[in-house]
């Protein structure tokens, strides 16, 4: 029952291209059992034969064993599947090669984007799959039900189980794959009866029964085992109890987005602001270019803006919304003065460096949807669907911000009695010259904040990819 412990392996080994295959395919094939029409006898014989070669280049890896067991019992084979159980608890480590692979991931997309950065170990860090080592707990579950404690054949492979739980638990590098090596051991010692998720005197006095049934059938040595294993355990379940992995890894995965996405981000925003500019300037200085947004052109444009917005949105409000801005532009007052004021007065300017403002908000959202960051890591924060992408919400709820200052312009036009595209010109020239300058220093005030503190969380989610018990054991010692 000699065993190594996971936390000592924090050097990801290197396995070879078809050995990753091998294990990629065999998770699949382990979450096809739970699909009746998926699972066929050929593909589950594709997967054992598979196991089974791998098992043969990489004897020492308890892995390949258990699989082979998985898919014997899956073919109604329960006399092989037990000898693979007990032949993989007689192995010395367990490796998925999952962190071999999602590390190989993050080096692929970092060679692509030309850059190492940490959102890319983020973005790999939520694709490990437990559907292998949910499928090892279904096996144990069958060992449960079909094999009663008492009896030296039962109990050695009662026994076994505790051993291949003990593998996955400290070989997972993964605190959820963890927490199912955990329930697999625990399972070993419940008697054929006994639920799923039992109180914990009845996890206790299932534990010495087991243990004590050792004893009486002479395994001195094995009830030994048992109980620090147990012991063990009992660490491990504190360990797991006293961290919120997600919860960590989100915050990780937000920094890390941030790190990457918002330089890049007001950059775009204060290109935008220079185009904004640059036609506020034109309404401004140029009477050609003011009748664009007149009478009729401007119900023109208003058509086809609502005709977007619900294309994005698929919402009649939004849509509406935006055609009627721009449908204000159509009034004026009936008399204008002779000479044009670009003086508008305190309250104009703060009413449009206001709607500027939520502008560079939601238009920094969308260039972070858009990025190849956000589109890997906005799922794993959670966020809904039309969020994530840069062209659907975002675009549309920056578009009603733009849309505002259409119903501005008028406003103020017939206040002030002046040409309503020229007062439009005024409001597009001030929020762009806001966000040209707003978006090109705090641009590169954010690059050089993003530098280092991206370096810092690219070591964090390596810790987390690579061997996440070990993170957290060094963080609460």
């Amino acid at each position: 029952m000699r065993q190594e412990p996971c936390l000592a392996f924090t050097d990801a080994w290197t396995p070879q291209e078809r050995t990753l295959e091998t294990a990629g395919l065999l998770r699949m094939r382990a979450a096809e059992l739970r699909n009746p029409e998926a699972r066929t006898r050929r593909r589950l014989r594709e997967a054992l034969r598979a196991a089974q070669e791998a098992g043969r280049r990489e004897s020492g890896n308890a892995f390949w064993p258990q699989m082979q067991a998985v898919f014997h019992q899956a073919l109604g084979e329960a006399r092989p599947a037990r000898t693979a159980w007990e032949t993989a608890a007689r192995s010395r480590r367990w490796n998925d090669l999952q962190t071999e692979e999602l590390l190989k991931r993050a080096e692929d997309a970092a060679a692509a984007h030309g850059i190492r950065q940490a959102w890319v170990l983020m973005a790999a860090y939520p694709l490990r799959s437990t559907d292998a080592v949910a499928a090892l707990k279904s096996f144990a579950r069958i060992v449960q039900r079909q094999y009663p404690i008492r009896g030296e054949s039962n109990l050695r492979l009662r026994i076994a189980t505790v051993a291949n739980g003990r593998l996955v638990r400290d070989g997972s590098r993964s605190l959820k794959l963890a927490a199912l090596g955990s329930d697999i051991l625990e399972t070993a010692t419940y008697p054929p009866t006994m639920a799923s998720f039992p109180s914990q005197r009845a996890l206790l006095i299932a534990r010495y029964d087991l243990i004590n049934a050792a004893r009486e059938a002479g395994l001195q040595e094995e009830s030994l085992w048992l109980l620090r294993s147990f012991q063990e355990n009992d660490g491990w379940n504190t360990l797991l109890a006293s961290v919120d992995p997600i919860a960590k890894a989100q915050q990780i995965a937000l920094a890390s987005l941030l790190t990457s996405v918002l330089p890049g981000s007001l950059a775009m925003l204060a290109v935008t602001g220079l185009l904004l500019w640059l036609v506020g300037w034109l309404l401004v200085h140029r009477v050609g270019a003011r009748r664009v947004v007149s009478p009729p052109w401007v119900y023109v444009m208003g058509v086809l803006a609502g005709v977007a917005v619900y294309h994005q949105l698929r919402l009649w409000v939004p849509a509406v919304a935006v055609a009627a801005a721009f449908g204000f532009l159509g009034f004026g007052p009936t008399r204008t003065r002779k000479a044009q004021d670009e003086d508008l007065g305190p309250l104009f300017g703060f009413t449009v460096l206001l709607f500027a403002t939520v502008f560079a908000v939601f238009h920094s959202l969308m260039i972070a949807g858009k990025a190849w960051p956000g589109w890997h890591l906005l799922p794993f924060l959670q966020l809904d669907a039309e969020f994530v992408g840069g062209a659907g919400a975002w675009a549309s709820l920056a578009g009603l911000c733009l849309s505002a200052l259409l119903v501005v312009a008028p406003t103020w036009a017939i206040a002030e009695r002046q040409s309503t595209p020229f007062v439009l010109g005024v409001a597009l020239r001030t929020a762009g010259r806001f966000l040209t300058f707003a978006g090109a220093l705090l641009g590169l005030l954010a690059l050089l904040v993003a530098i280092p503190i991206d370096r810092r969380l690219y070591n964090l989610g390596r810790e987390l990819v690579q061997n996440e018990p070990l993170h957290y054991y060094v963080q609460n010692p």
